[in-house]
């Protein structure tokens, strides 16, 4: 089933805020998790300089954490890769309460 979320962001390399609607699938197969993502460019007027308008996350799931193994997008740009990481933590809160804590657990633990 399609699901949206709108997404804020904030593009350090043009100083400017957008809210961003995406459609997403989100489908679990055994321990895999694969979400589908197109930016909705009907709902809002989208600056030239977002280009992104289809990306995709392959994710293996163990208990209640999520390590991502692959991003594909079909924008190579910085503003594009920090809006595809905000956005999948994004749809992972909204789709497992919870879910930023144990992430930014993870993320906080690696680097120590």
């Amino acid at each position: 089933m399609e699901k949206q979320i709108s997404i804020p962001f904030y593009s350090p390399s043009q100083h400017s805020a957008i809210i961003v609607v995406v459609n997403y699938i989100h489908e679990q197969h055994l321990e895999l998790l694969y979400l589908t993502c197109t930016v909705d460019r009907t709902t809002a007027q989208l600056p030239d300089w977002f280009q992104l308008r289809e990306f995709e996350f392959k994710a293996v799931v163990d208990g209640n954490k999520y390590r991502k193994l692959s991003v594909n997008n079909d924008s190579a740009t910085m503003d594009s890769m920090l809006f595809v990481d905000l956005a999948y933590q994004a749809i992972m809160e909204q789709e497992s309460p919870g879910f930023l804590e144990v992430y930014r657990e993870q993320v906080i633990g690696r680097s120590l």
